[in-house]
């Protein structure tokens, strides 16, 4: 399972994303400034640290949790250059 994590009106850096993923772990990608995209079974524990540092920080959020293997369409193009 997936679950979609989108922070509302707050964007996170990078460095505030390392520290919270201090043990490197897998199942994350970035899908925008506030959003983030988790596999359940490789990164549970990574999304309730960043569920908690919201809570914390009084940042409101919203979870989609995606039983299916989302279907994906981005309109940025690779860099082929």
């Amino acid at each position: 399972m997936r679950i979609l994590f989108i922070a509302n009106g707050r964007a996170f850096s990078d460095e505030e994303i390392a520290h919270l993923n201090s043990k490197k772990i897998g199942g994350i990608e970035r899908v925008a400034h506030n959003s983030f995209l988790f596999d359940a079974a490789e990164a549970s524990g990574l999304l309730a640290d960043l569920q908690y540092y919201c809570k914390t920080m009084s940042i409101p959020y919203q979870l989609f949790y995606l039983t299916e293997e989302p279907t994906r369409y981005s309109s940025l193009q690779a860099n082929t250059g």
